[in-house]
């Protein structure tokens, strides 16, 4: 069985949105909900779906894979990475061939 986590730490949207304005602005929290499985706040264990059909936040764990502690990479880790891996192979971006967009089509 799931351990829940306190219910005091547990906020619907708007309420997650008011306790962290700076932090978690409603819009983001909606994006976030609405990519939750592909973005990996679901499998962090942050949301839950409601029987009332309501998605509620756990705060600390949402505040948590916002800033890159767990559930997901770091924003822009994957791009740093590439940009190293050319560096070591010394290949410019000009010569990178999957940065090539000389072939393909321009829509004016």
């Amino acid at each position: 069985m799931t351990t829940l986590p306190p219910a005091s730490e547990i906020f619907s949207l708007k309420a997650l949105a008011e306790r962290n304005p700076a932090l978690l602005p409603e819009n983001r929290l909606r994006w976030m909900a609405r990519n939750r499985t592909r973005n990996g706040l679901q499998a962090a264990g942050a949301i839950y779906d409601s029987p009332a059909g309501e998605l509620l936040f756990h705060e600390p764990t949402t505040i948590a894979w916002l800033l890159g502690l767990t559930g997901r990479a770091k924003p822009g880790s994957a791009g740093r990475a590439m940009s190293s891996e050319r560096k070591r192979a010394g290949v410019s971006r000009a010569d990178d061939p999957a940065l090539d967009r000389s072939s393909s089509e321009s829509f004016q």
